[in-house]
């Protein structure tokens, strides 16, 4: 699966959209995932991609809306990007709140265990 959200300067809406993408992607045809590509990768114009496709710019609309509409239903009804954006909140919260621990205070093997804790925690999210 490509993965679409590293830059966390895009805007929320096309964030929102590359995430469904990533979960959801897979269960779309080909075609749809070209054109999503084509226009939230790439940022093509409408016509750029009719021309790349040999569809009409009519067609790119309705296959920018149709998949749009798709992905929406797909995360409605699944719910991994929510699930997803709540398991990253929580884990960040924990990781706050065990990065503030008083580590002067731990013994040896609870400060070795809080480290590889942190680090797991850094891994996920």
């Amino acid at each position: 699966m490509e993965k679409l959200v590293e830059n966390e300067n895009l805007p929320n809406a096309t964030q929102h959209k590359n995430l469904l993408y990533d979960f959801y992607g897979g269960m779309l045809t080909k075609r749809q995932c070209d054109v999503f590509l084509l226009r939230h990768t790439e940022d093509n114009s409408l016509t750029e991609i009719s021309d790349i496709m040999g569809i009409t710019p009519q067609a790119v609309v309705e296959s920018l809306r149709n998949t749009s509409g798709k992905l929406d239903r797909y995360e409605e009804i699944l719910g991994l990007v929510a699930k997803h954006e709540r398991q990253n909140t929580a884990l960040s919260e924990i990781k706050h709140e065990l990065e503030n621990i008083e580590v002067k205070s731990c013994p040896p093997e609870i400060l070795s265990l809080l480290m590889k804790t942190l680090k797991l925690i850094d891994d996920l999210i």
